[in-house]
């Protein structure tokens, strides 16, 4: 409640009251003016800014009754107030004043500027009845520099309201009287209430535009203002948490440790990371952020104005002086503004000042903060300009000695670490000695748990049936990849070591990780191969099975590598080096597997070309046999004495290949050599009974028939037999030739005449005359054959041919498979049938 030096009553009343308010300033304020704003009976009722007068009391009436809403619990009907303490401030001047976050620390700010001066008595400020009777531009409160000033245009003109210039330096007011106590009556603790209502779980729309609002940054003043603020918000979240009686519970310490981490996440954006590894950038920005600030609370801070602020930047860019530097006075911390990416013309503390941010640090950690040296006046004449000038007392050190981020509470390990003496918080090369027994335990587990896990997944392996047993190959570096992460997340987050040796950990823990989930992506290739082929029913030597193996594990090798190189590069380790090994060791490798590639290259020919299958019986060169196996690398084929010819695949696929399989007939190609003498009519004879044989037999093609007088040779008369077997097996080919050869043999015998020798005869006697019974007999035949126009010479003629085809008895009688019966019928119909009567 405001007392008697304060106006009391600020209630809810009417203009025509105002001249009752002067009598009543001693008096207390009405229950009215202190309910709380779900109290509120006219909650569209806009404020009262008609003279400076009005405008002070609205402003205050509507602070004290947001403060009591607050404090009763009531903050269901707080935005009837926003909305009338907006309408007193002038936020036009003020940056990022969109914002309500800002809107709202002006009105505490001005709150509790007003809670700690003396205002003047309510007949000494410029009511209505002034304003009607003289123009009044603007009113200062007596003793400061707060003007209320009267709007010129727009939807308040005419009315008065906080003038912008007066808004826009509030937080440097406040700076100057928040050591001042509070006046008698004044609501205390307005500014703590507020910013413990705003952090509120329930206050949700808060928390959103403290994440996701755009950082401020558009000039090295804006970047200067939002890191001192978001660090210090941080430190104030952290410690609160540190010294809260009773202590946290566990999820209040989560909570806090999560809008600390907040803060930080917005303070990290002011770094330009550019040339931090992107696996620590992370633990870099933070310590880097701690850093820079253990520095700026050692440093006297510049007048506020002396920092380039947006109005300057642009001012210099139109002149051309662009990309803009600006160093803090006396330090090597250094703001540029960046000239691409997506922050482009946005300012950072510069890739330097973040490499140099620990040798920096080293240089002035021995130094008081600012304000613990009392005999410098001067030390601290800049602070009341800053919106956030508040140092952060060994924040770094307490950040790198306790567990987990921010707020040790949060941590899993706290319990267990609370407990520890003293000592064990002694710090050794830059970490604590409990952290370091942290990083010799976590080691040697996870040594043990690669080893329980390379244990179980060769067992399993032995004993899992096929294709299951490559499935837990993948589950090994599955599994190392999870301990990997695990411990490195444990010794980053929980453990919280810092500085180099977490970067080491970082490197070897994210190495294994990237090294493991390209073994994994590997091994995964290959057993999907396995299955593919075990259910497929294929046979695992197949080529098909080889090229459908190599092709998955060809890309599991190129997924992981990938997976690989990006890790690395992802770590900060440089690939320049090793891509330019990798050259020089890839060409020796490249000359030394070039017989290898160009088999591989082979193999995939003749898979693609298919010119032979596995089980084909081939020739090619001097050589043949029937095809094995068709690898990768070579062909292996089996010979008719049953030696395993190897080829390579690039010979091989030069090679003339003649596939005997893939034949539909089969070829009999042969020259039979008669006596010479033999007469012309014997070999019309013989021929002619030959083309019969094969006509009639079911497994020779007549199309394609040629039994021909091929010439006189030197000791023979040569017959050429030229015909195809409706066969693609070669055992039944080798049956069908004998039977016809043996065929063939009869009527040589029947027609009177024998085989020549197929060498130079030297006769030393007289030979025996041939048989010339015979010899009439078959000449009385073929001129029978005259006579009846059946000569088949040069062609067998076509009723001849129809009448006697497939009527041999074939497979010959007494052979499994005779088929007499059949045979005879068709003899029979034949005979019988019109076009064959008359011609006996």
């Amino acid at each position: 409640m405001i007392k008697k030096s304060r106006w009391e009553s600020l209630g809810r009343v009417a203009k025509g009251a105002l001249s009752a308010l002067a009598l009543l300033a001693c008096c207390t304020i009405p229950s009215s003016w202190s309910a709380n704003a779900e109290s509120d009976a006219f909650p569209l009722q806009p404020a009262d800014i008609s003279s400076p007068r009005d405008t002070l009391q609205s402003f205050l009436a509507n602070t004290t009754a947001v403060f009591e809403a607050i404090n009763a619990g009531h903050t269901k009907g707080l935005s009837a107030y926003r909305y009338r303490l907006q309408d007193t401030l002038d936020f036009s001047a003020t940056p990022n004043s969109h914002l309500m976050n800002v809107q709202t620390l002006r009105m505490v700010y001005l709150k509790e500027i007003l809670d700690r001066i003396k205002l003047p008595a309510v007949q000494d400020i410029p009511g209505d009845e002034t304003i009607a009777t003289t123009v009044l531009p603007q009113w200062i409160i007596p003793g400061t520099r707060i003007a209320i000033t009267r709007v010129r245009e727009g939807e308040h003109a005419g009315n008065y309201v906080f003038s912008a210039e007066s808004v826009a330096n509030l937080h440097r007011y406040f700076q100057q009287v928040k050591t001042v106590p509070y006046q008698p009556g004044a609501t205390k603790g307005f500014y703590k209430i507020i910013t413990a209502y705003t952090r509120n779980d329930g206050n949700i729309a808060s928390r959103i535009r403290s994440r996701l609002t755009p950082l401020n940054a558009a000039s090295p003043r804006e970047l200067i203002q939002s890191f001192l603020g978001h660090i210090n918000s941080a430190y104030e979240i952290v410690m609160n948490a540190k010294n809260s009686r009773p202590p946290m519970t566990t999820d209040q310490a989560k909570d806090a440790d999560r809008q600390a981490r907040s803060h930080f996440n917005r303070a990290m954006e002011t770094l330009d990371l550019g040339s931090t590894p992107i696996a620590s950038r992370n633990d870099k920005g933070i310590e880097v952020t701690l850093l820079l600030k253990e520095i700026l609370d050692r440093a006297p801070l510049p007048p506020l104005d002396s920092i380039p602020s947006a109005l300057l930047i642009k001012t210099l860019r139109e002149q051309g002086k662009s990309p803009i530097r600006w160093r803090l006075p006396n330090t090597n911390l250094e703001v540029v503004e960046l000239t691409e990416g997506p922050s482009a013309g946005e300012f950072r503390f510069s890739i330097a000042t973040v490499v140099n941010a620990e040798k920096s640090y080293s240089k002035v950690r021995d130094l008081p903060y600012r304000g613990a040296n009392t005999k410098d006046p001067d030390e601290n004449r800049f602070t009341d300009q800053y919106d956030s000038p508040e140092t952060s007392p060994q924040f770094y050190e307490y950040y790198i000695s306790t567990p987990g981020r921010f707020v040790p509470a949060a941590s899993p390990i706290w319990p267990v670490l609370k407990r520890l003496p003293a000592s064990a918080n002694t710090i050794y090369a830059g970490q604590t000695a409990w952290q370091w027994v942290g990083i010799v335990v976590t080691v040697f587990g996870v040594i043990i748990a690669f080893f329980a896990i390379h244990t179980v997944g060769r067992w399993l392996y032995r004993h899992v049936r096929t294709p299951w047993s490559a499935w837990t190959n993948v589950l090994q570096p599955v599994a190392n990849a999870t301990v990997a992460l695990w411990a490195t997340n444990f010794l980053d987050s929980d453990v919280n070591i810092t500085g180099a040796v977490n970067g080491a950990v970082l490197l070897v823990g994210g190495f294994l990780l990237y090294a493991f989930a390209a073994a994994t992506a590997f091994r995964t290739s290959s057993a999907i191969a396995d299955t593919v082929v075990y259910y497929s029913k294929r046979d695992k030597e197949d080529f098909d099975s080889s090229l459908l193996r190599v092709s998955t594990r060809a890309i599991g090798f190129v997924v992981g590598a990938v997976i690989l190189v990006n890790g690395v590069r992802q770590l900060g380790l440089d690939l320049i080096p090793l891509v330019a090994g990798l050259g020089v060791g890839g060409l020796a490798v490249a000359l030394a597997i070039r017989p290898t590639l160009e088999n591989m290259i082979g193999g995939i020919v003749l898979y693609a070309d298919r010119p032979v299958q596995v089980g084909d019986f081939c020739s090619f060169g001097a050589n043949k046999g029937v095809i094995q196996r068709i690898g990768l690398r070579s062909t292996r084929i089996r010979a008719p004495d049953r030696t395993m010819i190897t080829i390579p695949n690039s010979a091989f696929a030069d090679m003339q290949i003649t596939n005997w399989a893939m034949c539909d007939t089969i070829l009999i190609n042969t020259v039979i050599g008669l006596r010479y003498e033999t007469t012309p009519d014997q070999l019309r004879h013989l021929m002619a009974k030959m083309r019969q044989t094969c006509f009639a037999h079911p497994l020779i093609q007549s199309d394609t028939l040629r039994i021909r007088f091929a010439g006189f040779g030197t000791s023979s008369l040569d017959i050429a037999v030229r015909v195809y077997v409706l066969t693609t097996e070669w055992n039944e080919f080798h049956a069908v030739r004998e039977d016809l050869f043996l065929r063939f043999a009869d009527l040589i015998e029947e027609s009177g005449t024998r085989i020549a020798h197929p060498s130079t005869t030297v006769y030393m006697g007289k030979d025996s005359d041939l048989d010339t019974d015979t010899i009439a007999a078959v000449e009385q035949e073929v001129q029978a054959w005259r006579e009846a126009d059946e000569l088949p010479y040069p062609l067998t003629p076509e009723p001849l041919a129809k009448n006697i085809e497939n009527t041999l008895d074939y497979p010959p009688k007494g052979s499994p498979g005779y088929a007499h019966k059949a045979v005879a019928e068709k003899r029979n119909e034949n005979l019988s049938s019109p076009e064959r009567s008359g011609k006996t």
